[in-house]
């Protein structure tokens, strides 16, 4: 669930089991058209009743942080609970230092919206679990070794979707 107000603050709540087979394209896809937009001065991510999130949607998590920083806006806001899997997940691939963390700031749930998730493609889900782990590779040389491997093999098959994407434009001229 999400909301923007006109005060420039997206609001995002994660709710239940975050996966990338059951959300990672439709929370990418919300993160890169609507994060991205100067007019969202502040980000501030509720994890309180997230139950379980994956490395691929830590991952959007770390790309949240990385367009504020583009756009020269303060660090966004994760609200966790303090002795959760949720924040100790988060903490071991250090996307914490990304953000300002508040323990159990509250949030108005009542203007968010659902965030609804797209179709994907095999395709579409590899490119954004390769954009994400590599994002948390960038962060520092403890994620390299633990996704280095994932990384390069989601990389070889990311140019291997795209090789046959061009050969498939070839043959269709």
């Amino acid at each position: 669930m999400a909301h923007i107000g006109e005060n420039g603050v997206c609001n995002i709540k994660l709710v239940g089991q975050i996966r990338y087979n059951s959300s990672a394209k439709g929370f990418m896809d919300f993160v890169s058209a609507s994060v991205a937009d100067r007019k969202v001065k502040d980000v501030i991510v509720d994890l309180r009743t997230c139950e379980y999130i994956d490395s691929t949607d830590i991952g959007v998590l770390a790309k949240i942080a990385t367009l504020q920083e583009s756009k020269g806006e303060k660090k966004p806001t994760l609200v966790y609970c303090e002795k959760s899997s949720v924040s100790q997940a988060i903490s071991d691939v250090s996307v914490n230092l990304l953000f300002d963390v508040c323990v159990g700031k509250e949030i108005n749930e009542q203007e968010l919206d659902d965030v609804k998730n797209s179709d994907y493609s095999l395709d579409e889900i590899t490119k954004i679990m390769y954009d994400a782990h590599k994002l948390l590779c960038d962060l520092d040389d403890l994620n390299k070794e633990k996704f280095g491997i994932t990384v390069n093999l989601l990389k070889e098959s990311v140019t291997a979707m795209k090789k046959k994407t061009r050969n498939a434009k070839k043959i269709t001229k």
